[in-house]
């Protein structure tokens, strides 16, 4: 008896990070979930890297260096507090 091939996701490369991701898992057919968060809004993946890659998106870890300035920017804006918002 054969066993039945086990099927293979499909891949794609993120156009802005070049990481390699699973199809499926992103909104986005050009860019992986993580880019498509940072870039579009679009809902983040809850990563749970393994072995160098996300067991559910498949993302590699890679940011594009517009990304990772779009990640500090937010950052930033959310330490800082707006004005008048203080609690006194």
């Amino acid at each position: 008896m054969v066993a039945p091939a086990i099927e293979q996701p499909d891949l794609n490369t993120c156009d802005e990070c070049g990481s390699t991701y699973v199809a499926a898992a992103s909104r986005m057919e050009s860019l992986c979930p993580e880019c498509a968060h940072w870039l579009y809004g679009y809902p983040a993946c809850n990563h749970e890297m393994l072995n160098g890659h996300c067991s559910r998106c498949g993302w590699d870890g890679s940011h594009s260096v517009y990304v990772e300035k779009v990640k500090a920017e937010t950052e930033d804006s959310a330490e800082t507090p707006e004005p008048g918002s203080e609690e006194e």
